[in-house]
């Protein structure tokens, strides 16, 4: 009896329950309907829960994102009551979309599978001119190809007549970790990557946009390709010694170890070791930093200079960080500990300058075509870098410390290579005046 009593209440609980939430549902959908302004965006992140007479007057392009979704069959009903709204209070946008349609197109998919085509598939043209250059720059390069559809070249005469920018800005990187950076940019900044291109360019896999930008580098940086002596073995096999001496300089010392210490070493190793001697001699003159940092591959003492409050940083530390990190603060205690009793920047300058002085044969230059190369190299062996480096440390607009060691050291060679040539020529003076005055000696003699 009491069992039934408490089944009934339950029961009576539970209608109750049920009939209190239809209501809050009936009542949250009669405000989630779309009235005038008030109606939010209820779709998608982007805009989530935004007033979309804002979002419509923001972001024209994202609105008719959301009229294409809600045409689906399987839309939900959030997306439709936006749309509702949109077509009821914005209609100027999907007018705008069709006009633009009609007159430019919109994107097709891409007809290679190395190309995101399909994630851009009916985006107007308008938006992906400034979103997407890297691809808008490839519908440009894919039209001018004998199997171009009709559609792809519509979209390239689109992009020709409004959006020039595209091709005055040059090829842009196509994927990695540079997309969209200028090639331009990419060669002064990392020369290791302009190798790889050249490399993968080379596989019977590579993309058109890989090949493109080996291209690019082909014609604009031929010296990319110039003294190629690859990596022979282990870990590095098949890779330029010119990238290695940036990435992994201790490989490249132990090259020359083993060239020097093993007479039988073979053909290819003994030629990697010449041309390390050849074009990055301070591996064998001075250490070099090779923890992960912005100097490394730089010798020590040119860091020294370039960046004193680094080498000051790591004298400071209690315990080395890395065999690499150990290195550096074991030479620098040893070759540079005033660098931690040095207070003022005059002071440090003039560390800085002391050991320019004595190890600047070894400074290397650290970015562009020349990178890692030394200052002694340079000058030998480019003669217009010299007179530009010599006009940019003398400009207003200035250069940084690397041009700036490296003009004084050009100076240094000069004022050397001109003392050295007056103490040749008094040489031979004092020769003819001894020479003269013995052969008077003999003929008084005779006399």
């Amino acid at each position: 009896m009491r069992t039934s009593m408490l089944g009934r209440k339950l029961h009576w609980i539970l209608r109750c329950t049920a009939a209190s939430m239809q209501t809050s549902r009936s009542q949250v959908s009669s405000a989630a309907a779309p009235t005038g302004a008030g109606a939010e965006c209820w779709f998608g992140r982007k805009h989530f829960g935004r007033p979309l007479s804002q979002v419509a007057e923001e972001d024209p392009s994202y609105c008719r994102w959301l009229l294409r979704k809600a045409k689906a069959a399987d839309a939900p009903s959030s997306l439709q009551e936006n749309a509702a709204w949109l077509r009821s209070h914005a209609p100027d946008i999907g007018a705008k979309r069709h006009a633009e349609t009609a007159k430019q197109g919109t994107c097709v998919p891409a007809e290679n599978g190395g190309q995101p085509g399909r994630m851009q598939y009916g985006r107007d043209l308008s938006d992906l001119a400034q979103e997407d250059p890297v691809y808008c720059q490839w519908m440009l390069r894919e039209a001018k190809e004998p199997h171009a559809s009709p559609k792809l070249r519509e979209n390239a005469n689109w992009l020709l007549e409004n959006a020039p920018h595209l091709q005055e800005q040059g090829l842009l990187v196509t994927g990695g970790k540079h997309r969209g950076k200028k090639m331009s940019e990419l060669l002064a900044e990392d020369s290791s990557y302009c190798h790889w291109i050249l490399r993968e360019a080379q596989e019977p896999s590579a993309t058109r946009g890989m090949k493109d930008m080996a291209e690019w580098l082909t014609e604009n940086a031929p010296h990319l390709q110039e003294d190629g002596v690859l990596a022979a073995g282990g870990r590095h096999k098949g890779r330029l010694l010119s990238d290695l001496v940036v990435d992994d300089p201790t490989y490249c010392q132990w090259i020359l170890r083993t060239a020097q210490e093993e007479q039988s070493s073979g053909g290819h190793l003994r030629a990697q070791a010449a041309w390390l001697q050849k074009n990055a001699p301070h591996l064998k003159e001075v250490p070099v930093v090779s923890l992960r940092s912005a100097h490394k591959g730089v010798p020590v003492p040119q860091v020294v200079a370039e960046d004193p409050r680094w080498c000051s940083f790591v004298l400071r530390q209690e315990e080395a960080r890395s065999r690499g990190f150990a290195i550096a603060a074991e030479w620098l205690r040893e070759k540079a500990p005033e660098l931690l009793e040095a207070q003022d920047d005059a002071e440090i300058a003039q560390i800085g300058q002391k050991f320019f002085k004595q190890y600047g044969q070894h400074f290397v230059v650290r970015s562009g075509k020349h990178r890692m190369k030394t200052f002694a190299v340079v000058v030998k062996d480019d003669p217009k870098f010299v007179e530009w480096a010599l006009q940019q440390s003398t400009s207003d607009a200035g250069c940084n410390k690397n041009i700036q060691f490296f003009a004084a050291f050009v100076s240094q060679q000069s004022s050397q290579e001109t003392a050295d040539s007056f103490k040749r020529e008094a040489v031979t003076f004092h020769k003819k005046v001894r020479h003269v005055r013995a052969r008077k000696t003999a003929e008084s003699s005779a006399a």
